[in-house]
């Protein structure tokens, strides 16, 4: 754990604040690009999940074992416990979610993660909810239907794929409070390498019970996705996201799933219909409320955090 204190947010007309807020957004984006890139797996959801922790928590040990930074390496204390187990399952939900239904469907789904916030914090965190944000719930919950419902291009609508999509929502809105509540104060490296290992010692026996057969592709994309988009992209942006303000954080996390879905029409050719614009258009909407109305509110001025690698 760093002994030097997290820096705050910035103001907006800082330099240093400007650069870090197209740093959020750039990660964001590149965090768009793995729906993409799993969806052309075949392999089990827990098993990809499995994959993308466990290669992940191997290179940060690999690198920072032998180095003059291995004190990063220090059990920071059980407080890692749950996030770990809660990034794990979130990205089985979310990869189940992929192969149930498309991929736009699915990253719209996870998106009202935000508003399920809204709706947990008082509960978990004793956090008054705002106007705005008892607003964003109906409308995020409105638009989910929309999407799930007929963002199919006319094909029948798969329960499995809505369930796992939900779950994956739920299950990154836990993550996040657990993070906002708990872990604050630990340094991103240490936070990113003891959620994925410990996420990766939970799916572990998934992967021991399948030990399916991977082709060279699936690997080259296994590794890609655990290095690059779950452990170094994981720490760019907790790192990151301490500098700028709680409304530029929320603005910025919805830049991810514009580029999953964008990337899902031009690369995937999914068809881009009315339904899946205005749905999209209101969850967008709805987590825009939520971030303002957070941001109004005299009890929640502290930056709000998000999960490591967002990775998603």
């Amino acid at each position: 754990m760093s002994n030097e204190p997290a820096p705050g947010p910035r103001r907006s007309g800082d330099p240093r604040s400007a650069t870090a807020v197209l740093g959020v957004a750039l990660c964001a984006a590149l965090s768009g690009t793995v729906s993409v890139l799993v969806a052309g797996l075949t392999l089990s959801p827990t098993v990809i999940a499995f994959w993308r922790v466990a290669i992940a928590a191997a290179a940060l040990a690999i690198l920072l074992a032998p180095s003059r930074h291995r004190r990063l390496l220090r059990f920071p204390g059980p407080v890692v416990l749950v996030p770990g187990v809660l990034m794990g399952v979130q990205w089985v939900m979310h990869f189940a979610a992929l192969q149930q239904t498309s991929i736009i469907s699915a990253v719209l789904m996870t998106s009202t993660a935000p508003v399920l916030v809204a709706l947990l914090a008082p509960l978990l965190l004793r956090e008054r909810p705002t106007p705005l944000s008892l607003t964003a719930l109906p409308l995020a919950v409105a638009a989910t239907a929309v999407v799930v419902t007929g963002g199919e291009g006319g094909a029948e609508l798969c329960p499995a794929g809505v369930a796992f999509g939900a779950g994956s929502a739920l299950s990154y809105a836990l993550w996040i409070i657990c993070l906002k509540r708990y872990a604050d104060d630990i340094d991103p490296t240490t936070l990113v390498f003891y959620q994925t290992l410990v996420a990766a010692l939970v799916l572990s026996p998934t992967y021991l019970l399948a030990r399916p057969a991977v082709t060279r592709d699936e690997l080259g994309r296994l590794v890609l996705l655990g290095v690059l988009l779950t452990a170094c992209l994981g720490i760019a942006y907790q790192s990151l996201m301490r500098r700028v303000t709680a409304l530029e954080l929320g603005v910025l996390s919805y830049v991810e799933p514009g580029t999953a879905a964008l990337l899902a029409v031009a690369l995937e050719g999914e068809p881009l219909s009315l339904e899946i614009v205005a749905g999209g258009t209101a969850i967008f909407l709805a987590g825009g409320l939520v971030t303002l109305g957070n941001l109004r509110s005299p009890r929640n001025r502290a930056p709000a955090l998000t999960p490591a690698g967002r990775t998603p």
